[in-house]
């Protein structure tokens, strides 16, 4: 297949403004192979883009030029390459960084694996639920004249995605979304909150960011609504705790809160923009939930995270040549192969 010209977001933007309908996306990804997450290419702007797979041959290629005026672009050959579609109709790529996040497996302490309590105090329960919004089960939190001012609610810690340095990526915003269900009306409480609160790389408190849910939202049979709260983390930010609570202002509490399909994610993305709904604001973070029954959605064995793309292409570089004969500016043309081509340069073995 050969892509036509792709433009970065605030090309999309002024042609979109200008009445010019913007095109379907593609999203590049590059990064060295020893690091678990690619840097996205996304300051710069693809002139061509042409991706060769045929039936019968044997390794995939791709070959893009990439438009890089401020020389600022760090890859190099024998780095990953990884090309998906950012018009995918199952939404747009992401990776959810939570651990378990439809609550699934063996509950211990009442609590879904790889989730805590975030307060042990008398008068709280926490149970499985089979009323889930995906999967099997979801997570129950219910109030029963625990103290005045406690946090009832679960919450993980994430460790912040890095860059192709190894540094924590602080520059963007992150989304953290989960879908609530109010499963018995709520007494003596002040609030319902989705809160990220970050952390240095040596556990330290930093701040939080949060999203508080108000008492129109206490009533009994409310369903399932997904809420969300986005914020950037402090630049020294290394790890970021989810927290979903209910918190109480009086001794005589009483109701119950079911919790299913926690999502964390970097806005690796944010500078695409690929329809006129998501130019007019309304954004596209959160994203569609990465329910791991979905077949959109994959699992990474390595990291143990849901993610979702319509890959296009992935391979290694193997050839990079820089362009200048335009102007100072830089053009690189890069040549990559599938991934494929280890098992055809593995050595021998007896």
């Amino acid at each position: 297949a050969s892509y036509p010209h792709t433009l970065n977001g605030q090309q999309i933007l002024n042609h979109y403004n200008a009445g010019i309908v913007p095109p379907a996306g593609v999203a590049l990804f590059i990064g060295p192979s020893s690091v678990a997450n690619l840097q996205c290419i996304q300051a710069t702007d693809m002139d061509t883009l042409k991706i060769s797979k045929s039936q019968g041959s044997t390794l995939p290629t791709a070959t893009l030029k990439i438009f890089d005026p401020h020389s600022t672009t760090t890859i190099a050959n024998e780095d990953d390459c990884a090309i998906v579609q950012i018009a995918d109709p199952n939404g747009f790529p992401t990776v959810n960084l939570c651990q378990n996040p439809s609550f699934e497996g063996t509950y211990t302490n009442g609590v879904a694996a790889n989730w805590v309590r975030m307060s042990t105090l008398g008068g709280i329960t926490y149970q499985s639920s089979l009323s889930a919004k995906f999967g099997t089960t979801a997570q129950n939190i219910v109030l029963a004249n625990t103290s005045t001012g406690t946090s009832a609610g679960v919450g993980q810690t994430v460790t912040l995605p890095v860059n192709e340095s190894g540094a924590p990526l602080v520059n963007g915003q992150y989304t953290c979304s989960v879908y609530l269900s109010v499963a018995t009306a709520f007494t003596g409480i002040s609030e319902i909150a989705i809160v990220m609160t970050w952390f240095t790389s040596t556990r330290t408190y930093i701040s939080e960011t949060n999203t508080i849910i108000g008492s129109t939202w206490f009533g009994y049979g409310q369903p399932w609504t997904r809420w969300s709260v986005t914020g950037t983390p402090p630049s020294n930010a290394a790890f970021c705790t989810v927290q979903i609570e209910v918190v109480t202002n009086s001794t005589t509490n009483s109701g119950s809160l079911l919790i299913d399909g926690a999502q964390l994610e970097y806005q690796t993305c944010a500078d695409y923009l690929v329809s006129a709904t998501q130019i007019a604001g309304n954004g596209y973070y959160p994203t569609p939930f990465t329910d791991p029954a979905a077949a959109t959605t994959h699992l990474e064995l390595r990291s143990n995270q849901y993610y979702r793309q319509l890959r296009l292409f992935g391979g290694f570089i193997r050839t990079i040549t820089d362009d200048y004969t335009t102007g100072p500016e830089r053009w690189r043309q890069v040549d990559a192969v599938g991934y494929g081509i280890i098992l055809q340069e593995a050595p021998c073995t007896e």
